[in-house]
Protein backbone atom coordinates (compact mmCIF):
# COMPACT_ATOMS: atom_id res chain seq x y z
CA UNK A 1 0.00 0.00 0.00
CA UNK A 2 1.42 3.14 -1.11
CA UNK A 3 1.51 5.95 1.41
CA UNK A 4 -1.05 8.39 0.37
CA UNK A 5 -4.11 7.23 -1.73
CA UNK A 6 -5.48 9.30 -4.39
CA UNK A 7 -8.29 11.95 -3.88
CA UNK A 8 -11.73 10.11 -3.88
CA UNK A 9 -14.97 11.34 -2.55
CA UNK A 10 -16.61 9.56 0.26
CA UNK A 11 -20.15 9.81 1.08
CA UNK A 12 -19.92 11.00 4.79
CA UNK A 13 -16.78 12.62 5.11
CA UNK A 14 -16.29 14.27 1.14
CA UNK A 15 -12.75 14.64 -0.77
CA UNK A 16 -10.89 12.19 0.99
CA UNK A 17 -7.24 10.62 1.20
CA UNK A 18 -6.40 7.65 3.12
CA UNK A 19 -3.09 8.10 5.00
CA UNK A 20 -0.54 4.74 5.27
CA UNK A 21 1.80 6.08 8.58
CA UNK A 22 2.84 2.38 8.97
CA UNK A 23 5.19 1.02 5.79
CA UNK A 24 5.06 -1.40 3.52
CA UNK A 25 4.35 -3.83 6.54
CA UNK A 26 1.26 -5.02 8.59
CA UNK A 27 1.81 -3.80 11.98
CA UNK A 28 -1.33 -4.33 14.09
CA UNK A 29 -1.93 -6.40 17.54
CA UNK A 30 -4.62 -8.40 16.32
CA UNK A 31 -5.07 -11.07 13.43
CA UNK A 32 -8.36 -10.93 13.02
CA UNK A 33 -9.81 -13.92 10.46
CA UNK A 34 -11.16 -11.23 8.53
CA UNK A 35 -8.55 -9.36 7.44
CA UNK A 36 -7.51 -8.79 3.77
CA UNK A 37 -3.63 -8.05 4.89
CA UNK A 38 -3.23 -11.37 6.83
CA UNK A 39 -1.36 -12.37 9.93
CA UNK A 40 1.03 -9.54 11.30
CA UNK A 41 4.29 -10.14 10.40
CA UNK A 42 5.30 -7.62 12.72
CA UNK A 43 4.67 -8.51 16.01
CA UNK A 44 3.97 -5.31 18.49
CA UNK A 45 6.59 -6.39 21.20
CA UNK A 46 9.68 -6.42 18.49
CA UNK A 47 7.77 -3.33 17.08
CA UNK A 48 11.24 -0.96 17.63
CA UNK A 49 13.54 -3.48 16.59
CA UNK A 50 11.93 -5.28 13.63
CA UNK A 51 9.54 -1.98 12.27
CA UNK A 52 10.62 0.09 9.17
CA UNK A 53 8.02 3.29 9.58
CA UNK A 54 8.24 5.81 7.26
CA UNK A 55 9.98 8.79 8.71
CA UNK A 56 8.00 11.86 9.89
CA UNK A 57 9.22 14.23 6.95
CA UNK A 58 7.91 11.44 4.64
CA UNK A 59 4.48 11.54 5.57
CA UNK A 60 4.32 15.80 6.07
CA UNK A 61 5.34 15.70 2.72
CA UNK A 62 3.04 13.46 1.09
CA UNK A 63 -0.08 14.55 2.62
CA UNK A 64 1.48 18.36 1.53
CA UNK A 65 1.58 17.43 -1.92
CA UNK A 66 -1.49 14.93 -2.43
CA UNK A 67 -3.67 18.31 -3.52
CA UNK A 68 -1.54 19.11 -5.80
CA UNK A 69 -1.15 16.17 -7.83
CA UNK A 70 -2.75 17.04 -11.22
CA UNK A 71 -5.71 19.82 -11.74
CA UNK A 72 -8.61 16.97 -10.85
CA UNK A 73 -6.89 17.03 -7.15
CA UNK A 74 -6.05 20.54 -6.22
CA UNK A 75 -9.79 21.30 -4.52
CA UNK A 76 -9.98 21.13 -0.82
CA UNK A 77 -9.50 17.87 0.72
CA UNK A 78 -11.83 17.65 3.49
CA UNK A 79 -10.80 14.47 5.31
CA UNK A 80 -7.39 12.77 6.05
CA UNK A 81 -8.22 9.02 6.83
CA UNK A 82 -5.14 7.71 8.75
CA UNK A 83 -5.19 4.29 8.23
CA UNK A 84 -3.16 1.70 6.06
CA UNK A 85 -1.73 -1.55 6.60
CA UNK A 86 -2.78 -2.83 10.72
CA UNK A 87 -3.25 -0.13 13.11
CA UNK A 88 -1.96 3.40 12.78
CA UNK A 89 -1.35 3.96 16.23
CA UNK A 90 1.31 1.58 16.55
CA UNK A 91 3.40 4.01 14.67
CA UNK A 92 6.03 6.09 16.66
CA UNK A 93 4.84 9.11 14.92
CA UNK A 94 1.03 9.25 15.50
CA UNK A 95 0.22 11.41 18.48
Amino acid sequence: MKMISPVFQNAVFGRTIELNILGEQKICSFDCSYCSLGPSAVRISRLKHDADFPDLESIVSAVGSASGRSPQTRQLIETVLVSGNGEPTASPHFF
